[in-house]
């Protein structure tokens, strides 16, 4: 309960979706390409600017990392990665 309520509280506004997301991720569809190029650019700016990454983010990468994450899974690690490296320090 405690994770689930940091998750909304921390990355909630970017979890949230449109309409027509909506309608696209319930029918299935996800731009895994484009997802997969966001996390990759995104964890180069982790790196480059040696920001820690939290338990969620650090899952969220593996996932991805070891290619099990597609779809909803590579959606949410993509959003919540970028939020993460967009908080301000």
């Amino acid at each position: 309960e405690n994770a689930t309520r940091e998750l909304l509280v921390r990355y909630g506004v970017v979890l949230a979706l449109t309409e027509a997301q909506a309608t696209e991720f319930r029918a299935g569809r996800f731009d895994d390409a484009g997802n997969r190029a966001r996390v990759k650019d995104t964890l180069a700016k982790f790196e480059k600017d040696k920001l820690p990454l939290p338990e969620v983010c650090r899952y969220a990468a593996d996932g991805v990392r070891s290619g099990a994450a597609k779809g909803l899974d590579l959606e949410f690690a993509a959003r919540v990665l970028w939020a993460e490296a967009m908080r301000p320090r």
